[in-house]
């Protein structure tokens, strides 16, 4: 009795939490959709002579929202695409953002990887990143319908003032984008006066449905490994193109080229892969035999969806197959292991040979979903099959939550924050005006914030066993806490804040073989990458000079462009022109060469590349390779015969190649990062290696160059 009684008030319980949250999210859809009708009613309300010019920019408006939707949605989500400046290599064989066609610009990026050292990566941004990446675009890109207003000028409107930049808002619904910018336009006509403030654009599309169907698809991958589970399918199925595993009757050793072997897996894979389908969204089948490919990875039906997943064997990928001898595969006779006399007697009943080989895969597949009105949202993933098995399990599935829940609205435990932060001589200072939110995963609630002249701040905060308080401030790191507010007593809570310093930085190359220090060249491409051991904290630096020959933008390092085959700085006319890590100096968008760091200890990994003023290119060769095999038959056992074989090698042209680099562990003082001195960070470089092998060498060297003789540590 008493276990069915705790059964029916969790089920109660889970029911009124359930009404809570459908009768606030309905409640949030029903303001959000009644304030963009509201603005469009009031469309009626401008003037018969100024309606021409406001139906316009709302058109505009809506064309510009619609491009934007077209741009955002083919790049994952991302406005501009995350930057990425460890070059391909074995380590990491698949970028950050997957040049979808060779020698282009058109990328997506990656929304999971793994990265060097077997590290998980997962990067998609939430619903209100997408809001907030197309209302940049439409602010940016507003100007235009500002500008094509030539036409009303002409007939006689006038424009009397114009704001300085538009506020632009976006609610991404399952089945439309409502984008609202508000700019205010002055105009007189015919000796009349008005004021447009608000621009609507309407574009119907199942973006917000689409987004959610592509979290759904890829949790169901990284939970489920269907695409992994089916690479491992495919392998036994094509057995007789791919050697797998398995055995014949044959008395002759069987050889395979490693090469041949792993471009016919990508062929197979490229054919397979395209086959594949989703369940729920719209699709035709050609014969009963195409179900072996289709997936059940979305949690509701989309009709009106249609999805397609791609692999191009011109894609990077890895292709490791063991045992092997060089390019060479061979089987394993079981009459090979026995003494001649033992094998002369069992050859004249039978012969058998296996075979059975370890694959390590690592490839990329474009994953595109598309809507009744040709939107297109698009992500890219890797699939990764370890020794013959999926990868392992290493994420949860992921929600990305509204801003607000339900959960907010009920605070009812009183907490007392008092905030602080630490100087350089380590004690502690109060500190005020920092924002306070309570999260109880997955929710967030802000709590205001601690303003005035004092540090303490009494807040109230909804019921959680394991939530915690965090305060943020701008120049310092979040402070948490761990809380339990399941209870109304007061509770104190102390959070303090590591000050963020901003260090100047130079950069000195060391040579490895001559020991001599430099600047980097105009050539060279340098990278750091800090991640605090005690906290969540990132940062990173990356510098080139300019001067370096290009064909296009990718050839040149970060806040660089293209112009006349060479990268040079962007010109400027103030710091808003550059990006937020240059400024402008003498119209020129310069570098700031700052880094932001936290007192404290950091895993550091360092990379520096090099462009050559010419390809470097590893020559085409052909490998001849001969073994011993028996003839065939049963004469296989008293005769043998020799069997050779090509294997060509294509040739590489590399522009861009790792020459250097290191892995090491540095603790940053709280006292001297405080200091005006400058932060020396220095790096080792090889030459430019000539051939493959020597590539191989620089990769196998970068955690091992913190021991070299002229190694040197930050400098302060």
């Amino acid at each position: 009795m008493n276990k069915k009684g705790q059964v029916t008030v969790f089920v109660i319980v889970g029911l009124i939490i359930l009404i809570l949250a459908s009768t606030y999210f309905g409640y949030r859809y029903f303001v959000t959709k009644n304030i963009f009708s509201q603005q469009r009613a009031d469309l009626g309300r401008v003037p018969v002579e100024f309606q021409p010019v406001a139906s316009y920019l709302d058109s505009c408006v809506e064309r510009v929202a619609a491009q934007s939707l077209t741009v955002i949605g083919s790049q994952g989500g991302y406005l501009t695409l995350p930057n990425d400046p460890i070059p391909v290599s074995s380590i990491t064989p698949i970028p950050k953002n997957l040049e979808v066609l060779p020698n282009t610009d058109f990328q997506v990026p990656l929304w999971f990887r793994e990265s060097g050292r077997g590290i998980d990566e997962v990067n998609i941004p939430s619903k209100v990143q997408l809001e907030q990446n197309i209302a940049g675009y439409v602010t940016t890109h507003f100007a235009e319908c500002v500008h094509n207003l030539t036409s009303f000028l002409e007939e006689g409107y006038t424009l009397v003032s114009v704001a300085d930049v538009p506020k632009t808002t976006v609610s991404i619904q399952d089945e439309q984008v409502d984008v609202n910018v508000q700019f205010p336009l002055t105009f007189s006509f015919k000796g009349v006066e008005f004021e447009l403030k608000n621009y609507l654009g309407h574009v119907p599309t199942q973006f917000g449905s689409l987004y959610s169907a592509a979290i759904e698809i890829l949790n169901a991958e990284n939970q489920g490994f269907f695409i992994e589970n089916k690479t491992l399918d495919i392998l036994i199925a094509y057995d007789n193109e791919i050697p797998f595993s398995g055995s014949d009757l044959s008395c002759s050793e069987k050889i395979w080229s490693k090469t041949e072997v792993s471009n016919r897996l990508k062929t197979v894979l490229f054919e397979n892969v395209a086959a594949m389908k989703i369940s729920g969204s719209n699709y035709e089948l050609k014969n009963k035999d195409g179900e072996y490919l289709v997936f059940d990875a979305m949690k509701n039906k989309r009709k009106d969806v249609t999805v397609n997943l791609l692999y191009l064997p011109s894609w990077p990928s890895l292709v490791d197959i063991t045992p092997s001898e060089g390019d060479i595969l061979r089987s394993d006779p079981i009459t090979k292991k026995t003494g001649a006399l033992v094998t002369s007697i069992l050859s004249s009943y039978f012969c058998l040979n296996n075979h059975h080989f370890i694959y390590t895969i690592k490839y990329p597949v474009l994953i595109s979903l598309t809507d009744k009105n040709g939107f297109t949202f698009q992500f890219a993933t890797e699939i990764i099959l370890d020794r013959n098995l999926p990868r392992k399990n290493r994420l949860v599935p992921l929600t990305l939550p509204d801003e607000h829940s339900p959960l907010c609205d009920f605070p009812s435990a009183p907490l007392t924050v008092n905030t602080y932060t630490v100087n350089p001589g380590n004690q502690l200072l109060p500190l005020k005006n920092v924002d306070l939110s309570f999260k109880c995963f997955p929710e967030s609630c802000p709590l205001g914030s601690v303003a005035g002249r004092s540090n303490t701040a009494t807040v109230l905060a909804p019921p959680c066993v394991n939530g915690f308080i965090e305060g943020r401030k701008e120049g310092f790191f979040a402070g948490k806490a761990i809380v339990a507010t399941n209870t109304k007593e007061q509770q104190h809570v102390d959070l303090v804040l590591e000050p963020i310093y901003e260090k100047k930085v130079q950069i000195k190359v060391i040579d490895k073989k001559t020991g001599e220090v430099r600047d980097p060249y105009s050539s060279e491409l340098v990278s750091f990458e800090f991640r605090h051991k005690d906290t969540k904290f990132t940062t990173s630096i990356n510098i080139q000079s300019p001067g370096a020959s290009c064909q296009k933008e990718e050839d040149c390092g970060p806040g660089l462009e293209c112009k006349k085959s060479t990268c040079f700085y962007p010109s400027c006319k103030k710091d808003e022109d550059c990006s937020s890590d240059q400024t402008c100096l003498k119209n020129t968008c310069k570098p700031k060469n700052v880094l932001k760091l936290l007192a404290g200890t950091y895993i550091i990994d360092s990379y520096i590349s090099r462009t050559s003023t010419w390809p470097i290119t590893t020559e085409k060769k052909v490998v001849e390779k001969c073994v011993d095999l028996g003839a065939d038959g049963l004469l296989g056992f008293f005769f043998t015969k020799e069997k050779c074989f090509s294997t060509e090698i294509p040739s590489l042209n590399l522009k861009n190649a790792l020459v250097g680099g290191g892995s090491f562990e540095f603790e940053f003082d709280r006292e001297k990062l405080a200091s005006d001195d400058p932060l020396i960070l220095y790096i080792l470089t090889d030459d430019l290696p000539a051939d493959m092998e020597g590539f191989a060498d620089i990769q196998t060297s970068l955690n091992n160059n913190k021991e070299h003789p002229s190694f040197r540590y930050p400098e302060l």
